[in-house]
């Protein structure tokens, strides 16, 4: 969103007065001496349009399917409202700004105001990003940011106070040598939001390479990061601004070392579904600092024996809180501690309070790590920690355990939280309950009056999944779907997607056909009906107690119910496990590739 205005040009006219201009490139046909105004008369070259006197409102069009080498350097500005943009045109897949032998595009301020909509950003070559942005009120929409050879896809950086009003939107950030996406520099950068992005098989290095590495004044909302080297989130301010915070919320991160990781102070996340990472799901690494918060995260399951689920680091925590968190470590899935913190458990206890933990269902499981060796829920209680939270005595009541994070109505999850007030929706974009639910999903489904076990979803995808073309992506998770509901703002049960093919998606029924209606008595005229959302109601027509008949026929929808939620759940196991198989097999043929 561009914020700021001014005027364009040396000559003293405003943008008001010069009327857009259209302007076409094709390096197949096209010729630089032309007028590059229709398609028959295009320019060949970026080199050509760096050239050209382009002015707000006008429309660089290039056209789809083809290869643009050499590093664009764009030298015009936009005002406010009336940008410059940048975009494909025909049917063809987004045409590829090459930028191997250098990178493959600089913009420098002043040059401002400026909107690219479907263009492919490949290549760079020495310690450059891909992309390199120094300046301010700029927009990438459907992007890819990708193959660095030596640094990142994107980076936002400068010296200077020229950082703000950047925004991404539905863009991915894949196989570059270190970040994904990196923004830090300027103590007062701000403004800078990634919105449903896409972070995979960025970097190189456990510990320094991330799918986003964002710096203060960057929020990342509903974006995916997985099967990167290091974080898929890593939030660090520099401790340079109190104004302007790192912020990951309504986000998703898997398969990658580490889930989310805070540094320095005042990072904040919140309805976070954060599992399947290798080292730990979530590390808190504070230095002398501190202020974080972190509410309303599902972090779950991580994968390596030797380590734990949560880490906190030894150092400063004053002024933090982590509350209505979801902290599940399934010792018969992975058996390690929940949370390990480098320091006494009376340092970090006061902050902690409202959160629900399951580790094996005994009350004497050593959850916790610290420098005063193992310890129960009970001593991490004793210690201050918990005056309101719980330790999960049964599994925890998810619509697929594992698979879909949602609970069930009337699980062992629902409303054990406390409002929080700025958090009043989850991670699906609705209204939470009061008392609220810890983790980052309120229940799905609503509750039937005769089953809580009927309330399965009708619809369930299976594992966090994008497809890709091969043009854009390489990822053995390019099977994997980012699109979603409108009513969960692109935030599926377990995933982000962005486009759901009839390949890579499961919408299997629940029940034996998608609306069960029997008539119970003739006098009575009960029925039951399920919805495609499996949201079934008994609805008498009067005051009438049902007759045998219809408890029977009660009972045996039920049973139904259930039997294909069973069936459900098998299919799903079953469909995840090929996932992994086809990751493997893609992993194990990239690495014959590199070798011959």
């Amino acid at each position: 969103m561009f914020l700021d205005g001014g005027i364009c040009g040396t000559s003293g006219k405003r943008y008001e007065e010069v009327k857009m201009t259209e302007y076409f490139v094709d390096t197949t046909s096209g010729v630089d001496t032309r007028n590059g105004l229709t398609i028959a008369t295009a320019w060949k070259t970026m080199a050509r349009v760096s050239e050209a006197v382009i002015n707000p409102d006008d429309v660089i069009n290039i056209n789809s399917g083809e290869v643009y080498p050499g590093r664009f350097a764009f030298r015009r500005s936009g005002v406010l409202g009336h940008p410059i943009v940048l975009r494909s045109y025909g049917d063809k897949a987004k045409p590829i700004l090459d930028g191997s032998a250098s990178n493959s595009m600089l913009i420098s301020s002043p040059h401002s105001f400026l909107r690219f909509e479907n263009i492919d950003f490949a290549g760079s070559t020495g310690s450059v990003n891909t992309v390199q942005l120094s300046s301010h009120d700029l927009e990438f929409h459907n992007c890819n940011f990708r193959d660095s050879k030596n640094k990142g896809g994107l980076g936002c950086w400068a010296d200077q106070d020229t950082l703000y009003n950047i925004s991404f939107y539905d863009c991915d950030f894949y196989d570059n040598y270190t970040n994904g996406a990196f923004t830090g520099g300027t103590p007062n950068m701000r403004n800078i939001l990634f919105i449903r992005c896409w972070a995979h098989r960025n970097g190189h290095s456990l510990y320094a390479d991330h799918g986003f590495y964002i710096g203060q004044g960057t929020t990342v909302d509903t974006c995916l990061a997985d099967h990167n080297s290091g974080a898929g989130f890593k939030m660090n301010d520099n401790e340079v601004q109190p104004n302007y915070y790192p912020v990951v919320k309504n986000s998703e991160t898997n398969n990658n070392h580490y889930g989310i990781v805070f540094t320095h102070k005042n990072a904040m996340a919140n309805n976070n579904l954060i599992h399947s990472n290798t080292e730990c799901n979530l590390l808190l690494y504070p230095n002398a600092w501190g202020g974080y918060r972190c509410f309303f995260n599902t972090v779950v399951n991580a994968t390596h024996t030797s380590t734990r689920g949560v880490a906190f680091t030894a150092g400063s925590h004053s002024n933090c809180q982590v509350k209505n968190n979801l902290f599940i470590q399934d010792s018969a899935i992975v058996p390690k501690s929940n949370i390990e913190f480098n320091g006494n458990l009376s340092m970090f206890a006061p902050f902690f309070d409202y959160n629900l933990y399951y580790w094996n269902g005994l009350a004497n499981g050593s959850i916790i790590y610290s420098l005063n060796g193992l310890a129960t829920f009970a001593q991490w209680k004793a210690a201050g920690a918990e005056l309101h939270g719980m330790l999960l005595n049964t599994l925890p009541d998810f619509v697929t355990r594992y698979i879909d994070f949602h609970p069930i109505p009337a699980s062992n999850l629902v409303g054990k939280g406390i409002a929080i007030s700025g958090y009043e929706m989850d991670k699906a974009g609705r209204t939470r309950t009061n008392p609220p639910t810890p983790g980052c999903y309120e229940p799905a489904y609503t509750q039937t009056s005769f089953s809580p076990s009927s309330s399965v979803s009708s619809s369930i995808s299976p594992s966090v999944s994008k497809s890709a073309s091969s043009s854009n992506s390489k990822s053995a998770s390019s099977s994997m779907s980012k699109s979603a509901s409108a009513s969960e703002s692109k935030s599926a049960s377990a995933s982000i997607s962005k486009s759901l093919s009839p390949s890579n998606s499961v919408s299997p029924s629940l029940s034996p056909s998608s609306s069960i209606s029997k008539s119970v008595s003739k006098s009575e005229s009960t029925s039951i009906s399920t919805s495609s959302s499996s949201s079934a109601s008994i609805s008498p027509s009067a005051s009438v107690s049902p007759s045998p008949n219809a408890i029977v026929d009660l009972t045996q929808v039920v049973a139904e119910l259930n039997e294909s939620a069973n069936k459900l759940e098998i299919e799903l196991a079953n469909i995840r496990n090929n996932i992994i198989e086809i990751s493997q097999v893609i992993v194990l043929l990239e690495d014959m590739n590199e070798l011959g």
